[in-house]
């Protein structure tokens, strides 16, 4: 993430019209019900690139199930 992205540079893209490259935001914290608690990088084929928890290996995961019952909304950079 640059500081050169703002906002304005942003697009909000729902899950059937992800690309590759979009970001894609997740609640996943029960805790924090109305914070976005997880970031991934879809790759396209409905799997996104994440990291599940701090410390983790980097992981390729299907925008299924869990996923995608947690998926809120995604992001496409403008720029």
């Amino acid at each position: 993430w640059s500081s050169d992205v703002c906002s304005s540079d942003l697009i909000s893209v729902n899950i059937g019209n992800l690309k590759d490259g979009d970001l894609v935001f997740f609640m996943t914290n029960p805790a924090l019900p109305y914070q976005i608690s997880h970031v991934g990088i879809y790759i396209g084929g409905n799997k996104f690139i994440h990291s599940p928890k701090s410390g983790e290996v980097i992981k390729i995961s299907e925008l299924t199930g869990y996923y995608k019952e947690k998926f809120i909304i995604g992001k496409r950079i403008l720029k």
